[in-house]
């Protein structure tokens, strides 16, 4: 982990130094009406007391898979003890899938954090962070700790201990709506002709027409 984020932790959350850590609690699955379901909820409250001092939404979003079902028979294999490096489980990644929901995620409920001056962490696996910035063209992704929307990016350690992985911290980023909605308005789109050439190909096979 980057050493300029590991001291700083919590206050890229919510924003200052966090003295008494005991008075924060985490929630899991907690829901807003016509918005969704948080993953997480950091609430930091005064000392033997419901009253709330500060929170924070963390939500995590990283790749999903094709043929899942085939990444669990082998799973089940794995824990039965059976060899899996004899067989074969075709699965897929399903990483166009996995960035377009979450993007619009970070525009639905990074919105309402905007408005109420309030952080939303977005845990992101830096493979799916990289993606979704070239394939959006996202522009000015530093770290502000003014914006609401900060994403902490993560990536897994395979060298430290080769017997056990760890994930880390590789980056910590920011975004407002404003910048994000430019993004996914300005996006680069495909051309009608492409798509009726697509359409040409599908008639002809189905009626039998050959060129």
């Amino acid at each position: 982990m980057n050493n300029t984020h590991r001291k700083h932790y919590p206050a890229e959350i919510f924003g200052y130094p966090v003295e008494n850590k005991s008075n924060v609690l985490l929630f899991s699955e907690v829901k807003l009406k016509r918005i969704g379901t948080f993953d997480f909820v950091l609430v930091k409250h005064k000392p033997i007391s419901d009253e709330i001092d500060d929170f924070c939404v963390v939500e995590f979003q990283t790749d999903s898979t094709t043929g899942t079902g085939k990444l669990v028979r082998a799973i089940e294999d794995y824990i039965q003890d059976k060899d899996i490096t004899k067989n074969s489980y075709a699965f897929g990644m399903n990483t166009y899938n996995t960035i377009k929901l979450s993007f619009i995620q970070m525009l639905n409920k990074g919105q309402v954090f905007e408005v109420w001056n309030k952080k939303i962490i977005w845990a992101v696996q830096k493979y799916v962070y990289e993606n979704m910035v070239d394939r959006f063209g996202l522009q000015g992704m530093k770290f502000n700790k003014n914006d609401a929307n900060l994403f902490f990016i993560y990536d897994i350690d395979y060298h430290s201990n080769p017997d056990k992985y760890q994930l880390t911290v590789e980056n910590i980023r920011s975004s407002t709506i404003e910048n994000l909605m430019k993004a996914f308005q300005g996006a680069d789109l495909p051309k009608i002709d492409d798509f009726i050439k697509v359409l040409h190909k599908k008639l002809r096979l189905n009626l039998g027409i050959r060129i």
